[in-house]
């Protein structure tokens, strides 16, 4: 099974990542969502440019999902952009607030994708 890690760059995506690697899934891939609006809702922006950076010492793919980041918008935009992606999976840190977690879990469900995560 394929996983893709939505990984942000602080320390709740980058811990999700490791534990679902320790855990033996096969994370072949580490996407971000890069924003026009830095003020999301949703979405962490500060730490995006490190994230092709441990993509590749790491070994795995990175793709970014480009969104506007505008309240909900940008939900639609994200799942547009995984909609692109053929992978069983998302790893997701920080899935304790449920504004995150209903709204990622009922994106990952449209797709017959499973919802992991980890911090």
């Amino acid at each position: 099974m394929s996983w893709a890690a939505l990984t942000f760059g602080g320390k709740d995506s980058v811990l999700a990542c490791q534990k679902a690697i320790d855990s033996g899934k096969d994370v072949e891939c580490q996407m971000t969502v890069r924003l026009k609006n830095r003020a999301s809702y949703m979405f962490h922006s500060a730490n995006l440019d490190a994230v092709p950076v441990m993509a590749t010492i790491s070994g795995m793919k990175y793709t970014e999902i480009l969104i506007h980041g505008r309240k909900e918008e940008e939900l639609a935009d994200l799942e547009k952009g995984l909609s692109t992606f053929k992978v069983e999976g998302i790893i997701a840190g920080a899935l304790t607030p449920v504004y995150h977690a209903e709204r990622l879990k009922a994106i990952a469900d449209r797709h017959e994708l499973i919802l992991g995560g980890f911090a």
